[in-house]
Parts: C-alpha cells; structure tokens; sequence
C-alpha cells in the first residue's frame, strides 16, 4: 500500500502525515509527537484506520519483512486505547484491515475502552498484561492508598539522607542510559534501545518542558533513575532503573514517593506506572505496584494469522536476532557499543 489515502467498506486508511486530521488524542502513546519520535527513529510507516463519518479509529503500524508483513499497535509502547464507539465498530474496523492486508499478521495490544467489553469482540483476545494507574487528587489520598510495607520503606529511605533531583538536561539521560543499559543486559539478559533513541526522547519531549529525570542520589553519587514524560493531565513512568548494590537503602520506593508528590503539586489527575507481565515472572512487579496504590486494567492482545502467512520465515527472523542479543549480553560491551547495535536491531524487535 502506498502512502496515500486508502477507502474500504466501513472505514477510510489515512497515513501519518502532515495532511492527517488533528485529532485531541487523550494518550501519550497515540499522541503525534510520540509516533513522530518512533517514525524518526525506526523509519516505520504508521497509519490510522477510521470509520466513515465517524469519530471511531485506532492507529496501527505496517511493517514489512522479506516474505512476510505484519500490522500492529504501534511498537515500542507499553499498550494503547482506540477511540471507539462501540465493539462493533472494533468488530467492522478490524475486519477492513484483514481486506487491506490479507497476508498480514495482525497484532494488536490495547486497554479497551470502557463502552467496549471482551465478549463483544468477534476475535480471539486474551489478556496478556497489566497497567497499573495511581490516581493523584491529593498527596494525603495517594500515602493513604498505599500499604503499610511500602510507606515504611519510604520512611526508610528517608533515614538515610537520600536526595531527590528533577533534571532536564541531556548530561543526565546519558547517566541514566549508563545505569539502564547494565540493568537491561545483567538482569534482564536484553539489550536497551539506543542512546540516539533516548537523545530523541530527550529532544521531543523532556527540551520541551514535557518530561524529566527524576535521580535518587547519595553522597553525591545518583542511585535511582526514571524518565517520566507529562502529557496533558497524567505523568508517564517510562523507564527507571536502580543501581543493585544500593536496593537496601529503598531508592525505589522514595523516587516513586517524590513522583507522587509532584504530580498531586501539579495537579496532574494520574501516573501512568506502565506495563506489567502476568506470568510468575512478574508477580514481584506487580504486587511491587499494588504497593504503592496501583490500580490494574488489563491490556488484551489481539492476533489474526491468514493462512497465507509465512510464520517459518518470521521465526527464522526471531531465532536470529534472539542469537545475536543473547551474544551481545554474554560480552556486555561498554554502552556505546551496544548502542550502535540497538540501532540495527531494535527495527526487528517490533
């Protein structure tokens, strides 16, 4: 498909371009600055599919591969929310996407709208994650939410003399890719998206009074991190990290503490605290969330697989950047290292 204009039975295709209509998007993710951010650094095509003279759509991204194509939510986002009025029109919409790309593979991973039910939906969905909201009206609201473990680890940190930083220089999103990029490769046994991905982030979003480092430091030395980006009434927690040898002293829970706090100051409505797994993997995580007064929705995902589609090529795809990732973390090269091969490989993670 080109990058023009596509009209099909319930629905009209419209590229991510200057002439797409302007539409109010509540969310971070579906946002035009953030999908510009994403274009920019994966050169992928995004496009939007919207009901004829309606006000229903949801954003998508086409990918392609040699011998294979994909549709999904836009990659690289902890989940999305289509605008939609009502599961039939999810139903209509996703049934022109299968008439526009009939080889594709469809892949979706969304919060539903609340006029939108699980039954509903003609297609097989399965929930597939969590995201945890703290709502903030007022600071004394959010501590009372929390239980009591995770104020006495606030508490805690406090013992120690901990000090909080908000930073919007682009000198400490390079201390914090230092910090994230360890995290990633010795905990995780992955590897972080590129630095020129958060220069970017920084450039979009934190330059322009949008976003913030929040630092934890003691004596001087910064042990805690997190990007937060603000997009109208809610502050996201994008990525954080904590150095491991100073987990004792509860940077963790004061960094989110200090979030609360602000965004109550602020008047901001919520912290987003992003996505969490449901497998046993992330049962910390989660309960770690509830903690301090998360409330979960589940994120569902979707999939479609035509039979044309070619899953022995896309696998061959997988195992091989999974080889070179699994490489990448055994050596642990130095952060700008593995920088450049983010830059090559993250487009295939999407």
């Amino acid at each position: 498909m080109n990058r023009t204009s596509k009209n099909l039975p319930n629905s009209t295709i419209l590229s991510h371009s200057n002439d797409l209509p302007a539409y109010s998007n509540p969310h971070l993710f579906e946002s035009n600055k953030w999908i510009e951010l994403l274009r920019g650094e994966y050169k992928i095509d995004f496009f939007l599919i919207r009901q004829k003279n309606g006000k229903s759509f949801f954003y998508f991204a086409h990918l392609t591969y040699p011998n294979f194509e994909k549709i999904v939510s836009l990659p690289f986002c902890d989940y999305h929310i289509p605008e939609l009025k009502n599961a039939e029109v999810l139903n209509e919409l996703i049934g022109d996407l299968k008439k526009a790309f009939p080889d594709a593979k469809i892949q979706f991973k969304w919060v539903l709208p609340k006029n939108v039910t699980v039954d509903d939906v003609q297609y097989k969905i399965s929930q597939s994650a969590y995201l945890h909201t703290v709502y903030t009206p007022d600071y004394k609201k959010v501590w009372d939410k929390m239980d009591s473990s995770f104020r006495g680890k606030v508490r805690q940190a406090k013992r120690y003399n901990l000090e909080t930083e908000f930073c919007q220089d682009l000198d400490s999103v390079k201390e914090f890719y230092e910090s994230y990029h360890q995290l990633r490769i010795q905990k995780f046994s992955k590897i972080p998206q590129s630095f020129p991905f958060f220069q970017n982030l920084w450039q979009h979003f934190i330059k322009n009074n949008a976003g913030f480092v929040l630092k934890i430091n003691l004596d001087g030395q910064s042990i805690a991190f997190a990007i937060c980006l603000e997009y109208k009434a809610k502050i996201y927690f994008k990525f954080s990290c904590s150095k491991k040898e100073y987990l004792d002293y509860r940077p963790n829970n004061l960094l989110l503490n200090k979030l609360f706090r602000y965004a109550c100051k602020e008047n901001f409505k919520a912290v987003d605290l992003g996505l969490s797994g449901i497998g046993k993997t992330y049962e910390g995580l989660v309960k770690f969330k509830e903690s301090m007064g998360g409330i979960p929705s589940p994120i569902i995902s979707l999939e479609i697989i035509p039979d044309s589609y070619n899953l022995h090529t896309e696998k061959k795809l997988n195992d091989l950047t999974t080889e070179i990732t699994e490489k990448i973390v055994t050596n642990n090269p130095p952060p700008a290292v593995t920088s450049d091969l983010s830059k090559a490989l993250y487009p295939y993670f999407a």
